[in-house]
């Protein structure tokens, strides 16, 4: 190849991983497995900018429905569909052995998950707590350039592979592919070998993990995109109890309660003895151990009392911090959404809990008015202490693969409570199809992909306003509740979510406030 036109040979190998790429998901469309999933690790940080942009460089011959996490902007879930031209085998008349063959054209549908939404960490340290028996290999990413890309030669020096490996991993490997005392490298053969080694792996960790969810919990993974949604379906179907009355609630309210979910808060406490020292701790489960307390649930109540021990639920209230405290613990979003935990007097919507604990320190609390909810209690118990004794139990036997999927299970019930229901989408279009489609949905993204238009948007949003009665008697709040809130298939509930950061986050102030701590 030619490399003294850069630009030309980019294009050319652009085109020819382009053209790489469609023959991948061409033999795929070709093949038998009609519907079914595949996974990508990391598909949602990485491989689906490769994707997307490939395949939509072929004129709308696929259909690309990507779904992003507005949280993270991450994507999660990516569906193709190509109409693909198959033979029709068929029988003729009473004969059976004359047969005719037909063209027809099907649609077929795959979908593609990022494993490592639904199983966390990098391919190679997952490799190894799986116990797998095809472990991530090492390849030199930093040697790779448009000169080299057929080079066989010497090894490459550790400099190359310094992201996959340490130096001691490296000498030692270089010992161990030594061909008659001489290291030989073929860079094409290497990073075949490298990505076969992958992909097995991938396939036993997802194998494996597939396997133990369903044969615990009979919940088949493919059905979910993360492992917060794998975490809901278990307690749902196994834990979960008519009773607990857990509400998916929508509406102005769901958006007030979310003002008070602060999600994961770093605490630090300044060190005044040691100013070159720093202590670093760490709570064992906490978020969970706080899903063993009181959790509010059941029908929302709007109540204007302004007296703090009545409520059980959701305070809006002015905060007025003490003065001189050594660490104060009470969050506020300031106007660039960043967290920060003022001195000074402000107001906000809060867990009444936590508002109540806050007292203790010196904090004084002037409410205007609130949500009331029912105490749930032992909500979440069987399921946290079936997944934590579980996890001990896989520590001490020493089963690392086991360990962390319950690690996982425990810890993401939480989050998934707190998560929204909208999740931002991807479209493709060309852009007619795209100047139509603007006009019907919320648009976030706008951009130009070869000859299409590539647009993020927001699904319709259910825009019922909810109406409450009179609230001048305050009397009122024993008949006044919302009816904008879902019961079965509940797939969020930010009340719980608030709840249960609010509530480790009580579990750490007096520590934070010890004087005698440093």
């Amino acid at each position: 190849m030619e490399y003294n036109n850069s630009e030309l040979v980019l294009n050319r190998l652009k085109l020819a991983s382009y053209e790489l790429i469609k023959n991948l998901f061409d033999s795929i469309f070709s093949s038998k497995y009609n519907n079914y999933t595949y996974y990508m690790h990391n598909l949602g940080g990485f491989d689906y900018i490769f994707i997307l942009s490939a395949l939509s460089y072929y004129n709308n011959e696929y259909l690309l429905v990507p779904i992003i996490k507005e949280e993270n902007n991450l994507l999660i879930s990516l569906k193709i569909t190509k109409y693909v031209e198959v033979n029709n085998t068929g029988e003729k008349g009473d004969n059976k052995e004359t047969k005719v063959n037909k063209k027809k054209v099907v649609r077929k549908t795959i979908k593609i998950l990022d494993s490592n939404q639904i199983i966390q960490g990098k391919l190679r340290n997952l490799a190894k707590e799986f116990n797998c028996k095809e472990l991530k290999g090492h390849f030199p990413y930093n040697f790779i350039n448009l000169k080299n890309l057929e080079y066989k030669g010497e090894l490459p020096s550790y400099e190359y592979f310094s992201d996959s490996m340490g130096l001691d991993e490296y000498n030692n490997w270089k010992s161990n592919i030594k061909v008659n005392e001489r290291i030989y490298y073929d860079i094409k053969k290497e990073a075949i070998k490298y990505l076969k080694h992958d992909l097995y792996a991938l396939l036993e960790i997802v194998s494996k993990y597939s396997n133990f969810i369903y044969k615990e919990f009979s919940i088949n993974i493919t059905k979910s995109n993360t492992f917060s949604g794998i975490a809901l379906k278990i307690y749902l179907s196994s834990f979960y109890k008519y009773k607990y009355q857990i509400k998916t609630i929508k509406g102005n309210i769901e958006s007030d309660i979310r003002k008070a979910y602060f999600a994961v808060l770093v605490l630090y406490k300044p060190n005044y003895k040691h100013k070159t020292k720093a202590y670093v701790y760490d709570v064992n489960s906490q978020y969970p151990y706080a899903m063993l307390e009181d959790i509010p649930v059941g029908n929302p109540v709007l109540s204007i009392s302004q007296d703090l021990s009545s409520y059980f639920g959701f305070v809006y209230a002015e905060i007025i911090p003490p003065k001189n405290l050594d660490f104060y613990f009470i969050p506020l979003r300031d106007e660039n959404g960043m967290i920060i935990t003022p001195n000074y007097s402000f107001k906000g919507i809060y867990f009444s809990e936590l508002l109540k604990e806050s007292i203790h320190f010196g904090y004084k609390i002037k409410v205007m008015w609130g949500y009331k909810f029912n105490r749930g209690k032992d909500v979440f118990k069987d399921y946290v202490e079936t997944m934590y004794n579980g996890r001990l139990k896989a520590k001490s036997d020493k089963n690392n693969s086991l360990q962390l999927i319950l690690k996982l299970l425990l810890n993401s019930l939480y989050g998934r409570m707190g998560m929204k229901e909208i999740e931002n989408r991807l479209k493709i279009l060309s852009k007619e199809d795209a100047n139509k489609f603007m006009t019907k949905k919320n648009i976030i993204f706008y951009s130009e992909l070869h000859e299409n238009i590539i647009l993020r948007y927001n699904n319709n949003v259910n825009k019922e306003i909810i109406k409450f009665t009179d609230l001048s008697d305050e009397t009122v709040e024993k008949n006044t509740f919302v009816d904008n809130i879902k019961q079965r298939g509940v797939t969020y509930s930010i009340p719980i979510a608030a709840a249960s950061t609010s509530g480790a986050l009580i579990k750490l102030l007096k520590l934070l406030n010890m004087n005698d701590l440093n």
